[in-house]
C-alpha cells in the first residue's frame, strides 16, 4: 500500500502566491493526505505505522502554528492601526465622560427634590380629595333625608363630587415622573432607577439559583481550575480521566 501520511511540503519558486494562497494549499494537501490516511487505515496495528501517523500529526501541528504566526502578523497592523485610533480619540472621551461626571450629580439632585415635591404635592391633593369625596356623601345623605333645603343639598353634594374627582386627577398628574427639558435639547431628562443586587446569604442565593444552568457552568469552571491546579478530590464532583497522543 503506497505511503499516503507525507504531504509535499512547500517549497521556494518563482512567482510565489501570497502567504495566505500558500498555507491554504498546504492546508489542503494536508487535509487530502488526512483523507487518504482515514480511508486506507482504520487502526494502527504496528510500531511503522504508529510513527508515520505521529510524524503526519507533527506536520499538522507545525502548519498550524505557521497558519496562527501568519495570521498575527497580517492582522497585527490593523491592531496597531486600532490602537492608535482609539488613543487619538480617548482623551475627548474622557473629557466628555468627566463633564457629564460633574454635572450629572446636580441635575440628579434637583430632579431628586423635584419628585419629592412631587410626592407631597400628590400626598396633599390625594387628601383634599378625600375630604371632599367625605363632605360629598355627608351631603347627598342630608338630601336622602329630605330635611331643609334638600334641592340645595343635593346640588351641593354633586358639586363637592366634581370637585373631588377634579382634586384626585390632579393629584394623579402631580404623581408624574420629575422630568427637565430646555429649551435646547430633544428630549427631557428624568430619574432612572438603577437596581443592583448584593449577597446577604451566599447559600440561600445559592440554594435558589442551583437549577440554572449558568451555576453548574460556573461550578465546573471552578472545579476544572482545581483540577489543573492539582487537586484529586472535590466534594460533589466526580473527576474522569483520559489520554491522548501528544
Amino acid at each position: 500500500m503506497t505511503d499516503t501520511t507525507q504531504a509535499p511540503p512547500a517549497g521556494p519558486g518563482d512567482n510565489l502566491p501570497p502567504a495566505f494562497e500558500v498555507l491554504d494549499d498546504r492546508a489542503k494537501a494536508l487535509v487530502a493526505a488526512a483523507n487518504r490516511w482515514l480511508t486506507e487505515r482504520k487502526e494502527i496495528t504496528d510500531e511503522d505505522t504508529a510513527g508515520k501517523c505521529s510524524d503526519f500529526i507533527e506536520q499538522v501541528n507545525g502548519h498550524a502554528k505557521a497558519t496562527e504566526t501568519q495570521r498575527k502578523t497580517e492582522k497585527e497592523p490593523h491592531v496597531a492601526a486600532g490602537k492608535a485610533v482609539d488613543a487619538a480619540y480617548k482623551p475627548i472621551l474622557e473629557r466628555l465622560a468627566m463633564i457629564k461626571a460633574k454635572l450629572q450629580p446636580l441635575l440628579t439632585a434637583f430632579l431628586q427634590a423635584k419628585a419629592r415635591r412631587q410626592d407631597e404635592e400628590r400626598r396633599r391633593l390625594e387628601a383634599e380629595a378625600e375630604a371632599k369625596r367625605l363632605e360629598a356623601e355627608r351631603l347627598a345623605q342630608e338630601a336622602e333625608a329630605g330635611e331643609g333645603d334638600v334641592i340645595g343639598t343635593a346640588v351641593a353634594a354633586e358639586q363637592a363630587q366634581a370637585e373631588a374627582a377634579e382634586i384626585a386627577k390632579a393629584a394623579e398628574q402631580a404623581a408624574g415622573p420629575a422630568r427637565t427639558k430646555g429649551d435646547y435639547g430633544t428630549r427631557a431628562t428624568g430619574l432612572r432607577t438603577r437596581r443592583w443586587a448584593v449577597i446577604a446569604d451566599l447559600d440561600k442565593a445559592l440554594a435558589y439559583y442551583r437549577d440554572r444552568p449558568d451555576i453548574a457552568d460556573t461550578v465546573l469552571k471552578l472545579a476544572n481550575a482545581d483540577i489543573r491546579g492539582g487537586r484529586k478530590a472535590i466534594p460533589g464532583i466526580r473527576i474522569h480521566s483520559e489520554q491522548k497522543a501528544v
